[in-house]
């Protein structure tokens, strides 16, 4: 999925949920802030390596690179199923 549509999707939401796209990117951020803390205190080796993978250069992502990334993983599953 291009990161357009994921910016359609976040539309989407906020029309759907009365706010603005900023307010759907801040409560994902929040979101995925809290998932990255959560993942540092681990013990489970499968959530380290997601967010091994997902923290590239050290840069926390984005809404969008976030879902891009998820979106990611899930395709490359399915094509292992």
């Amino acid at each position: 999925m291009n990161k357009s549509k994921i910016k359609l999707i976040i539309s989407e939401i906020a029309r759907k949920n009365g706010i603005s796209e900023n307010e759907v990117r801040n409560e994902i951020q929040k979101a995925v802030d809290e998932a990255m803390l959560n993942s540092m205190v681990s013990t489970d080796p499968e959530t380290k390596l997601l967010w091994e993978k997902m923290l590239r250069n050290n840069k926390k992502p984005s809404p969008e690179e976030f879902f891009e990334f998820l979106l990611g993983e899930v395709n490359c599953k399915k094509m292992y199923e």
